[in-house]
C-alpha cells in the first residue's frame, strides 16, 4: 500500500511532536519573609496595609500576586506612585515581581501589600495572620506579623 507524501510527512511530524522534550516549568517560588508588620488603623477604617522585606532564593524571578486573610476580604499588592505635580497615590497592580536571588521591600510611603474590607480590626500590640501568594507554582506562605500604630 502507497501512502502519500504528506500523509507520511504528517505522521512523521506527530510522532516527533510527541517525542519532543515539554519545556520545564518554572520551579516553585521559594521565599523568605523578614520583619512583617501590619498597620493598626482606627474601628472606622475599611483598610490596612502590610509591610515586609520578600527574599526570593530562587534563580527566577517570582511574583507577589496577592493573598488572603481571615479578617480581610480583599489583599492586593499596590505600588506608591508620584503624578507630574507631585502628588502622591497608590494603585493596585496584579503583581510585584522580586528578581531573581534578589529581595524586595513593602515600607510605609512605597511599595505594600493592601487588606481591605475589614471584617474585623488587626489590634496593636497583638499578632496578625495572613497568607500571600507567589508565582510560579501558586505558592502560599503564612505569615504571622505583630500590629503597630
Amino acid at each position: 500500500m502507497k501512502y502519500p507524501s504528506t500523509t507520511l510527512a504528517f505522521v512523521l511530524t506527530a510522532l516527533l511532536a510527541c517525542a519532543a522534550p515539554a519545556a520545564e516549568p518554572a520551579p516553585p517560588a521559594k521565599v523568605k519573609i523578614t520583619n512583617p508588620r501590619v498597620r493598626a488603623v482606627p474601628k472606622t477604617a475599611t483598610a490596612t496595609a502590610a509591610y515586609m522585606i520578600i527574599e526570593n532564593l530562587t534563580d527566577q524571578p517570582i511574583k507577589l500576586v496577592g493573598g488572603s486573610a481571615e479578617f480581610a476580604g480583599l489583599v492586593e499588592p499596590m505600588i506608591t506612585t508620584t503624578s507630574a505635580s507631585g502628588m502622591k497615590g497608590m494603585e493596585t497592580v496584579p503583581e510585584l515581581e522580586i528578581p531573581a536571588r534578589g529581595q524586595r521591600e513593602l515600607k510605609p510611603g512605597g511599595d505594600h501589600l493592601m487588606l481591605m474590607k475589614l471584617k474585623s480590626h488587626p489590634v496593636a500590640g497583638q499578632p496578625a495572620t495572613f497568607v500571600l501568594r507567589f508565582q510560579p507554582g501558586d505558592v502560599t506562605v503564612t505569615v504571622t506579623a505583630p500590629v503597630f500604630r
